[in-house]
């Protein structure tokens, strides 16, 4: 017989967890980056952004994790996932930011 723990309370304390955000003002790029300088990985949805304007945030972006060690990756078609340096990436869905170009935003 296998007994369950039924009354077992769920996790309240999480090391780590992702945020997900989706920006609207150039200005949203900070908290972003505060959300990373604080060891948390955001997930980040461009859909409601003006592309050349997004592009300025992926820039922002791009070097808020290049100065903590962390990495930012394209996981949909304006979707990226940006995450601090103990934050794994594995999969095929990732492109590099070298690849991108705006017009595919």
């Amino acid at each position: 017989m296998v007994k369950f723990d039924t009354n077992r309370e769920p996790a309240t304390n999480v090391d780590s967890h992702i945020e997900l955000v989706e920006p609207r003002l150039y200005g949203d790029a900070r908290e972003i980056a505060t959300q990373l300088l604080n060891g948390t990985a955001v997930i980040v949805n461009f859909g409601q952004m003006d592309p050349n304007l997004a592009m300025k945030v992926i820039d922002f972006l791009n070097g808020t994790v290049f100065a903590i060690d962390g990495e930012i990756n394209r996981i949909g078609e304006q979707i990226f996932l940006c995450a601090p340096k103990n934050f794994a990436i594995d999969g095929k869905l990732a492109v590099t930011l070298d690849k991108l170009n705006p017009d595919e935003l």
